[in-house]
């Protein structure tokens, strides 16, 4: 299971989330909904190891996970794809969604 625990995390002046807590059990699907600015891929990006929290705790498994770069999450399995651009705009959705498995599916 991922967890996060009272995550924080402000840009300058703006708070982008505020104590948000959630948790992710394997298999199973989840959805992170709201407005706009309401925090959505900033959780994505922390959840990634592209941000960090400025306080809170993300527990792997119940124990704190220090993964501090997206490397790190991939070592543990996790994969991201963003939905902003395609990485390689000349290729099909697909090989772009693969590409953030990059990795992964050479284990």
């Amino acid at each position: 299971m991922l967890e996060i625990k009272t995550i924080s995390k402000r840009y300058g002046e703006t708070i982008a989330l505020a104590d948000a807590s959630i948790a992710f059990r394997a298999g199973t699907i989840h959805t992170i909904l709201g407005e706009n600015g309401s925090g959505k891929s900033t959780m994505v990006k922390l959840l990634s190891g592209i941000v960090q929290p400025d306080s809170g705790v993300i527990l792997l498994h119940g124990k704190p996970f220090p993964g501090a770069n997206p490397s790190a999450f991939q070592a543990q399995g996790f994969a991201t794809v963003f939905q902003e651009v395609l990485i390689a705009p000349d290729r099909s959705v697909t090989d772009n969604i693969l590409l953030g498995l990059d990795g992964l599916v050479r284990r």
